[in-house]
């Protein structure tokens, strides 16, 4: 078996990605350009090849971050990445290329975002779980089947004033207006506005920008994406102070009907902690847990990174985040998360 780095080869590659059963939307190619055109970090696509054919593959990213110092992870910015293989021994020989790479590079340690569980034996964490909805042809099976609460929400959003409409890159800049304060209000730095330019321009045919208002006000906003016959919303916000018209239901529930529409047959929440309140909003939609394995190589004397914004080691930055004009926030925040990933 021999393994390589991949360079230019991206038909190649999204062949292969088109066919695993293991692939997610950001193992496609287009993504490398995202990350490194946004945030300069360097990708590191690997091939594992028998014979003429590729049988796995695995794209790491290096990052330098002046709180977690240097580490390989694959992917990141988003949940899912990891390698995709034919068989054990393809995979084994993409980690072993990997863990070489490490080494040689000299960087903390290694994450893969994976969301099966893989034959390796290294140091997982667990407390990630991918929510899943199942959908059908007809959107109104899948309203039926929906919580009655849930329904209340949507109707309730609707009897608000609030309307939905889907576009392209002519509305990005209504989508980051809600999505940067939402995440200022969280205490979490924002990426900056270009990641979204250079992700929708990347792939201008799967993803599409949802938004709801109230008059001419955008109070939601979310980023649909497309891959096989799965549908996610990986980034998605409203305003606080609109909560109680319930934004974030009838974004939702637009992003199901636009899935049913287009014959999908899953519906991705994407990564929520257990017991969180963001996991209890996905669960009501009646979704099902999916879990995801993070799993590490350490370099010696290090230890797991601990990434938790509400562990009580970054209760204070939290607390001071918040209290940030928002104009501020949205220049601090992208040279911040650029190391955090």
């Amino acid at each position: 078996m021999d393994i390589r780095l991949c360079k230019r080869d991206c038909e190649r590659w999204d062949s292969y990605i088109s066919q695993s059963e293991q692939a997610s939307f950001f193992h496609q190619w287009a993504y490398q350009h995202v990350v490194a055109r946004t945030f300069g970090h360097s990708p590191y696509y690997l091939t594992a090849w028998q014979d003429a054919d590729i049988c796995g593959i695995l794209p790491l990213f290096i990052v330098h971050s002046w709180l977690f110092g240097r580490f390989l992870v694959s992917l990141p910015f988003v949940d899912y990445g990891g390698i995709c293989s034919d068989d054990k021994d393809a995979e084994w020989a993409l980690w072993q290329e990997a863990v070489r790479l490490a080494r040689q590079e000299g960087v903390q340690y290694i994450e893969l975002r994976q969301r099966y569980s893989g034959s390796l034996s290294l140091p997982v964490q667990t407390h990630k779980v991918n929510l899943v909805l199942p959908l059908s042809v007809n959107a109104e099976m899948v309203w039926q089947r929906l919580d009655s609460k849930v329904r209340n929400q949507v109707r309730k959003a609707q009897k608000s004033g609030l309307t939905f409409e889907a576009g392209d890159l002519q509305k990005l800049a209504d989508f980051y207006q809600v999505w940067s304060k939402n995440m200022r209000d969280l205490g979490t730095p924002a990426y900056p506005l270009a990641f979204f330019r250079n992700f929708l321009e990347a792939f201008p045919n799967t993803s599409e920008i949802l938004l709801v208002r109230h008059g001419e006000k955008p109070v939601g906003a979310g980023i649909s994406i497309y891959f096989k016959n799965t549908v996610e919303v990986p980034w998605a916000s409203s305003l606080r102070e609109y909560f109680a018209y319930c934004p974030n239901n009838l974004l939702y529930w637009e992003a199901v009907r636009r899935a049913c529409e287009r014959d999908c047959q899953e519906f991705h929440f994407g990564r929520s902690t257990v017991g969180s309140g963001n996991y209890f909003f996905k669960k009501q939609w009646g979704a099902q847990d999916k879990q995801l394995y993070y799993l590490y190589w350490l370099a010696e004397g290090n230890k797991m990174p601990d990434f938790d914004p509400h562990s009580s080691k970054y209760r204070l930055a939290v607390a001071l985040w918040r209290r940030l004009p928002l104009a501020l926030a949205n220049v601090l925040g992208p040279w911040i998360v650029r190391g955090i990933s």
